[in-house]
């Protein structure tokens, strides 16, 4: 969904070379999604396939353009936008570990991300692959978990946006309603990053941001579980009006 500055008909400069501007002519599109989910469960072990299509017709999505040799950013009603995901995933649960009874439970699920960007002048293509491992080992009060999770990069309009894979590895304890717990995130990372990737032909470049405190990160963890007083039943609202945009223009 564009916000308040892409679809308001105003300018804003970056810096000396890059400007950002609205375009109010944007017009709303269709989305055609299918997706097909298949599941087989025999006793401790569960296999799932799941594939997913979308197609966007006309899609908003960003356009660059060059105009009196400055940049100019804006969104625009592009040709088609496709994704294709195909997930396969396995399952254990409560399995034996030596002479300890239904302890372990662990997953693996592998993906492809298939992207199709077809813009008005442009027109890209993405692959992706990801992973995501979970373990989770539990005798009687005692519990250790872990996970290791590539991050699905994804396409859309002219950027690849790109993250950080995911490790954590967490132990717990766990003691009426406390919980006591300590782990580490992304053990094997020194320096976190995120970023994108632009391959416009008029201005491809890449960014990144990095957060170098987070490489190592220690953590603790303290839980305590309180009820008091008479539970009711809650439904959500059905509609929630309200705005949060600030009117700034955004890239």
């Amino acid at each position: 969904m564009p916000s308040l500055s892409a679809i308001t008909d105003v300018e804003q400069a970056l810096d000396t070379i890059q400007l950002v501007r609205g375009n109010p002519l944007l017009k709303t599109y269709c989305v055609y999604s299918h997706s097909l989910n298949y599941s087989l469960h025999a006793g401790k072990f569960l296999a799932m396939l799941t594939t997913t299509y979308a197609c966007h017709h006309h899609p908003i999505m960003e356009q660059l353009l060059a105009e009196d040799n400055r940049i100019v950013l804006m969104q625009d009603n592009q040709k088609s936008y496709q994704v294709l995901d195909i997930a396969p995933m396995i399952a254990f649960n409560a399995l034996d570990l030596f002479s300890l009874k239904n302890v372990l439970t662990m997953s693996l699920e592998v993906g492809f991300n298939r992207y199709w960007s077809r813009g008005n002048t442009y027109r890209h293509y993405f692959n992706n692959f990801y992973y995501n491992a979970v373990f989770s080992l539990s005798y009687k009060e005692l519990g250790l978990m872990g996970q290791l999770r590539k991050n699905r990069d994804y396409l859309l309009g002219e950027t690849i946006y790109k993250g950080e894979n995911m490790t954590v590895l967490m132990a717990v304890w766990n003691h009426a309603r406390l919980q006591l717990g300590a782990g580490i995130l992304f053990p094997f990372v020194n320096n976190f990053r995120s970023g994108k990737e632009r391959l416009s032909a008029i201005a491809p470049c890449q960014s990144w941001t990095y957060a170098k405190e987070s490489g190592n990160l220690f953590l603790l963890r303290l839980n305590y579980n309180l009820e008091f007083g008479k539970a009711y039943h809650t439904q959500r609202k059905r509609t929630n009006n309200r705005d949060t945009e600030d009117g700034m223009l955004g890239l």
